[in-house]
């Protein structure tokens, strides 16, 4: 089943099953009905959370497919309070005044990592993974979007799987906030 499904006149005219991206050929032309979109989360929950069973949701939303190893690891980011920049799309663009802050992860292939918000959120809850750290960045930094949230909740999450080696960015905010603690748990999949 897709994630993100595209209908036009009642057709599907595009499915998204992985993360990526497709290009819809709409230039010089003219529709005559609307676009649908629909996006289908597939590990939602119903109610807010204030405890966080880490295990409980790995079970829930690891592909059947995979299995755990074994216990998830909180991670300890390599930068926290990053200044220089912000996350958009899946891209860090550079930026001054410095009001938005971010933190950076490692992460490694073949490995699955939830991305959370604990109880104190910022006003930003953007979510890229890059090759590149960016706290080095000199120059923008293309990467791919995991999440992209203006008005994020306590305990907001999403789940990635890590395809290659690399650094989750997770910008927290955009109005000048320090210390605002997010967290990463990874689990190796086999």
């Amino acid at each position: 089943m897709a994630c993100v499904t595209l209908r036009y006149k009642g057709q599907v005219i595009l499915e998204l099953n992985n993360l990526g991206s497709k290009t819809l050929k709409t230039a010089g032309k003219y529709c005559e009905a609307d676009i649908e979109l629909d996006y289908i989360n597939y590990c939602p929950r119903s109610e807010q959370e204030t405890q966080f069973d880490i295990g409980a949701f790995l079970n829930r939303c690891i592909p059947h497919g995979s299995t755990q190893s074994g216990q998830p690891t909180e991670l300890t980011a390599l930068h926290t309070d990053v200044t220089h920049g912000y996350v958009s799309n899946g891209t860090w663009r550079l930026y001054e005044p410095e009001t938005c802050y971010s933190d950076i992860y490692p992460v490694e292939a073949n490995k699955a990592y939830l991305i959370k918000l604990g109880t104190a959120v910022g006003n930003r809850f953007r979510v890229m993974f890059s090759t590149t750290d960016v706290s080095q960045a000199t120059s923008n930094v293309s990467g791919i979007s995991i999440a992209g949230n203006d008005g994020p909740s306590a305990y907001e999450s999403c789940f990635f799987q890590a395809a290659q080696n690399g650094y989750i960015t997770i910008q927290k905010t955009s109005a000048s906030e320090t210390g605002i603690k997010t967290f990463v748990y990874e689990e190796e999949m086999r």
